[in-house]
């Protein structure tokens, strides 16, 4: 091997990582092989000694002497010991030889078939698999880097955030879908695929549409004794014989013109929340395009537009040619669903940006306060 060979060859060495997943709520048995250089395996030791701490200074706080005795705290701590194994089992998702120039990199190249992998074993093993972080290795040593897929913060007074909180808490059980639209809009806040976050709040908008629109007295186009005459005139004058499975068929299709899709039910209960939507092209809306990424969703498997395939997309010209994208539009039914349940509550809401200076943040709760 020459010189420059060596060296090459000793580059792309010093390139290579390894990455480790730390994956919670994963209960395997033994080590599974997706391919040579990915392996899943049990970690039984994970650290619990934040709790043990918690617990250590609960303890300590209660001035009990059996309590701090050094025989009773070993039982304690052999028990959170036992408990944390049982209920929070661990796993390492392991990439082994990853060739990339840094974390990012070989996160990045790593982390899609680590999502597929959670994924599928977690329903498997019918678990929702959580992930915590990941650790990188190569031959300078180890990095690990915390996952926080759930802390993505606004900032809200907070005397108005405790006077709001007792209101929804209070009237939770009172009214079942309030509850719905914070479940569902808790859920799509810890989601990491925008269209998945779109499908969660449609979900719950669509139900809760739903809801409203048994309380309307909206007059059908046709009551069911019409319906029976035309089916009636049709086949006489049409079919011109007498049979059951196209009376049935027409009678079905008849009904649906007094149907009424999800959007309409969703822009009646927006009519009732006295909330507004702006047209941007032909009288269309936010809204329109929101329930049309939602149908290529659910039955494209996602929308061409966000996959770069703006020609193959078969949707109206104003979807197509709108700015809006994924997060647009969960922005919009966030909104909503907030401003539904400040409705129902009885509160109006307003989010703010945490600022970049904390600072900032300080003085403004100077302020405050």
């Amino acid at each position: 091997m020459t010189k420059k060979e060596m060296n090459r060859h000793l580059l792309k060495k010093h390139n290579l990582w390894d990455v480790y997943y730390v994956l919670l709520h994963c209960h395997i048995l033994k080590p599974i092989y997706i391919d040579k250089n990915t392996l899943l395996v049990p970690f039984e030791e994970m650290a619990y000694n934040d709790f043990l701490e918690i617990v250590e200074k609960l303890t300590e706080s209660s001035n009990s002497s059996s309590s701090n005795s050094e025989k009773c705290w070993k039982r304690i701590k052999e028990k959170i010991n036992t408990s944390h194994k049982e209920k929070n089992p661990v796993a390492l998702l392991i990439f082994k030889n990853i060739e990339a120039e840094n974390t990012k990199e070989a996160h990045e190249k790593t982390r899609g078939l680590a999502q597929d992998i959670i994924v599928t074993v977690g329903v498997l093993t019918n678990s929702s698999i959580e992930l915590k972080g990941w650790i990188f290795e190569n031959n300078k040593g180890i990095i690990p880097d915390i996952h926080f897929p759930y802390y993505k913060p606004v900032y809200i007074d907070s005397n108005a955030l405790e006077e709001i909180s007792k209101k929804i808490v209070n009237k939770m059980n009172d009214n079942h879908l309030v509850k719905l639209a914070l479940r569902y809009e808790n859920e799509a806040l810890a989601e990491t695929e925008a269209d998945f976050s779109l499908l969660k709040r449609w979900t719950a908008l669509e139900f809760i549409g739903e809801e409203y629109s048994r309380f309307l007295d909206k007059e059908k186009l046709l009551s069911k004794a019409q319906i029976k005459t035309i089916t009636k005139l049709i086949i006489k004058n049409v079919i011109t014989e007498e049979n059951e499975e196209i009376k049935n068929k027409i009678q079905n299709s008849l009904g649906h013109i007094n149907h009424r899709n999800a959007k309409d039910k969703i822009r009646d209960l927006l009519n009732w929340l006295d909330y507004s939507l702006e047209n941007f092209d032909n009288k269309k809306d936010i809204l329109d395009v929101i329930y049309q990424n939602r149908n290529c969703i659910t039955h494209n498997g996602g929308c061409y537009k966000y996959k770069e395939a703006k020609e193959e997309c078969e949707g109206p010209a104003y979807c197509r040619n709108s700015n809006l994208d994924l997060k647009d539009l969960n922005k919009e039914l966030s909104c909503i669903l907030v401003h539904f349940i400040g409705k129902l509550v009885g509160f109006s809401l307003e989010y703010n940006p945490i600022p970049e200076d904390l600072s900032e943040l300080k003085k403004i709760n100077e302020k405050l306060y």
